[in-house]
């Protein structure tokens, strides 16, 4: 697969380093998924999607164990898990203070 230079990588790292959660939308075929796991996987996180059925009842049941990982999560086609889900994850993540850059400590994420 070819590989393309995502030019809003930096902008989705530089909001990280302050938000918790960065959303990315955009139309199919984009590379949006492409780009998120890339994110992810260079901050040492867990990308996931919902289109395993797995992944989505896990999410559904426990959606803070789902959370609850070294690094940053990417939680690909969220809008699987319907408004409930969304609502719980904002919950699970509203619990935890600290950016997505910064550990559960405080302390940078390494």
């Amino acid at each position: 697969m070819e590989h393309r230079t995502r030019h809003l990588r930096p902008v989705i790292e530089s909001l990280l380093d302050t938000f918790r959660v960065v959303v990315v939308q955009g139309p199919r075929q984009a590379g949006k998924s492409m780009l998120a796991r890339e994110v992810v996987n260079g901050r040492g996180g867990s990308y996931l999607t919902l289109d395993d059925p797995d992944t989505l009842v896990a999410a559904e049941l426990d959606p803070q164990r789902l959370l609850d990982r070294p690094g940053p999560v990417a939680i690909d086609e969220v809008q699987r898990g319907g408004d409930d889900l969304v609502r719980r994850i904002k919950v699970a993540v509203d619990r935890n203070p600290y950016p997505a850059a910064t550990s559960s400590r405080g302390r940078p994420a390494s």
